[in-house]
């Protein structure tokens, strides 16, 4: 797949991602991402192709989180079959650290994909969560770049 094709694929990745509106469509959102950076990685792509299908991938997750906490796996009628994590195909610690994503406020997951779009940083997970533990430990008042 060429640039253009690459750029089609985003933007098809990202509009399924606005059009996701319950678990199992956030959940395929994630799968067509974790396929499309695969190949982005393959390719060798630019750092700014990978952090649109990453920043892509996180929102879904932090989506897939959100639902998790709204289902209340725990408890309820015993007599109804009950749904499980693994109905879904998602692991207890995915489902945890899902979670933990939902729970990132707005602001600063934006100002995270903000910051690596500017200054070409390579998006991840663990930047993220270090991000967030600077962004929340600072004294207020203060900036992770000098502006």
């Amino acid at each position: 797949m060429n640039s253009a094709g690459h750029q089609d694929a985003i933007e098809k990745l990202e509009c399924q991602y606005k059009n996701a509106n319950v678990l199992t469509e956030f959940l395929e959102v994630r799968v067509v991402a974790t396929g499309l950076l695969n190949q982005l990685q393959a390719a060798r792509s630019i750092v700014q192709l990978l952090n649109r299908v990453v920043a892509v991938k996180l929102s879904a997750e932090r989506q897939i989180g959100a639902c998790i906490a709204k289902m209340r796996l725990r408890g309820g009628d015993r007599r109804k079959p009950r749904i499980t994590l693994a109905d879904y195909g998602i692991t207890p610690n995915e489902s945890s650290k899902w979670q933990a994503l939902s729970r990132i406020p707005s602001p600063i997951f934006r100002e995270y994909v903000k910051q690596c779009e500017t200054m070409s940083y390579r998006m991840t997970h663990r930047g993220l969560e270090y991000f967030v533990h600077v962004k929340t430990s600072m004294p207020s008042g203060q900036s992770l770049v000098g502006e």
